[in-house]
C-alpha cells in the first residue's frame, strides 16, 4: 500500500464540535456566533458538525438554538428528555459525533472560545489523542476543592495527565469510538477517558467570566462531591485500597491516642476529663467507620444501577429527525 493511500493522522478536516447547553435562551446564539466565527478564521480548522445538547432546559434554548440552522448549515440541535447533568449530556454529544477530532465544550462562556485552534495546534504538533484544557487560576472555593480532588487522584492519575482539568477538550476519532464503547451509565467524562489511556496532554488556559446573561454554574458542593465520589469509584480498584488504609490508620490514631490518654491521666488528668477525652476518641473511631461505610454502600449503589442497564438517555426531539420531517421524508 503507498503511503498516500493512508488515511492522514490528526486531520482537522472534520471537526466535531459538542456543546453543552442549559437554560441558555439568552446566551446560545452569540456563543454559537463567536464559536462559529473562531473556527472559520482558523486555517487549521474545517467545521464538520455542531452539536448542541440541551439538557432539558426549562426555556426556550432548544428553538433558540434549533433556528440558527439557517446560518450554521453544520448544526445538529439535540434536547434530552429529562435533565441528565453535564456528564451524560457530553455523552449524549459524542456519541453522534463523525468527526475525525472532537472539541468538547460548556457553553457558560468560561472555557475561552480563542483558544480553540491553539488546543487543535497542540493536539497535531504532539499527535495526543486527548488535549485537556487546564488552569490553575480559579475563585478560591473552586481552587480549593479542585486541590483535594487532584491530590486524592495523583495516586491513580496516568503519567503525564494534568491536574485542574477543565471540561473543555480535544478528542481525536479512536478516543471517541472508545468512550462510545462504555455501556456503563454512572460515568464521568474524565474517569472513562482516563480508563482509555491514549497519549493525554494539557494545555494551560485563562478562565474567563460568565457570559453575559448565563446564570453562574448550577453545580453546587454537593454536587461536586457527587461527581468526585463516582469518578473516584469508577476510575480504578483503589476504594478499596482506601478504605482498608483509612480504617487502618485511624485505628492506629486511635489506639495511640487512648494509650496516650490513659497514661498521661494517671498522673495529671481527673475523671472527668479523662472520660471527655475518650468519648471524643470514640466519636473519631465512630466517624472513620461510617465514612468508610459510606463508600462501600456507594460503592453497592453503583453496582446496582450498573445491573439494571437503563439506557443512558433518550432524546426528545432532534433536529436531524426535525429537518427530514420538514422536508417530506419519512
Amino acid at each position: 500500500m503507498s503511503t498516500s493511500s493512508l488515511p492522514p493522522t490528526n486531520s482537522t478536516d472534520r471537526l466535531t464540535v459538542v456543546v453543552t447547553a442549559y437554560n441558555s435562551e439568552q446566551t446560545i446564539a452569540e456563543f454559537l456566533g463567536q464559536l462559529v466565527t473562531v473556527i472559520s478564521a482558523s486555517s487549521l480548522i474545517t467545521l464538520h458538525q455542531l452539536v448542541v445538547v440541551d439538557d432539558c432546559s426549562t426555556d426556550d434554548t432548544f428553538n433558540v438554538a434549533t433556528a440558527l440552522a439557517e446560518t450554521i448549515p453544520a448544526l445538529r440541535v439535540i434536547k434530552l428528555s429529562r435533565n441528565r447533568g453535564q456528564q451524560l449530556a457530553v455523552s449524549a454529544g459524542v456519541s453522534v459525533s463523525t468527526g475525525e477530532l472532537t472539541l468538547v465544550i460548556d457553553d457558560d462562556g468560561q472555557n475561552p472560545i480563542s483558544e480553540i485552534p491553539n488546543l487543535i495546534k497542540r493536539s497535531i504538533e504532539t499527535s495526543a489523542d486527548v488535549i485537556i484544557a487546564t488552569s490553575q487560576h480559579r475563585k478560591f472555593g473552586r481552587r480549593i476543592s479542585s486541590r483535594l480532588f487532584w491530590s486524592v487522584m495523583r495516586g491513580s492519575r496516568l503519567e503525564g495527565e494534568p491536574d485542574s482539568q477543565l471540561m473543555m477538550r480535544v478528542l481525536s476519532r479512536r478516543v471517541v469510538d472508545a468512550f462510545n464503547s462504555y455501556p456503563e451509565s454512572t460515568r464521568t467524562v474524565y474517569g472513562i477517558v482516563r480508563d482509555i489511556g491514549f497519549r493525554t496532554e494539557g494545555y494551560e488556559v485563562q478562565v474567563q467570566p460568565h457570559i453575559a446573561g448565563r446564570e453562574a454554574s448550577r453545580y453546587s458542593f454537593l454536587d461536586r462531591l457527587k461527581v468526585f465520589i463516582d469518578t473516584y469509584l469508577t476510575s480504578a480498584n483503589r476504594p478499596f485500597e482506601f478504605l482498608v488504609t483509612f480504617s487502618l490508620g485511624v485505628f492506629v490514631l486511635g489506639a495511640g491516642l487512648l494509650l496516650g490518654a490513659a497514661i498521661s491521666s494517671l498522673y495529671v488528668w481527673s475523671n472527668r476529663s479523662f472520660l471527655l477525652l475518650m468519648s471524643g476518641l470514640l466519636s473519631i473511631l465512630l466517624a472513620g467507620a461510617f465514612f468508610g461505610l459510606s463508600i462501600v454502600i456507594r460503592l453497592l449503589v453503583l453496582v446496582y444501577l450498573e445491573v439494571r442497564r437503563r439506557p443512558l438517555f433518550h432524546v426528545a426531539e432532534d433536529t436531524d429527525l426535525w429537518q427530514r420531517k420538514t422536508d417530506g421524508h419519512s
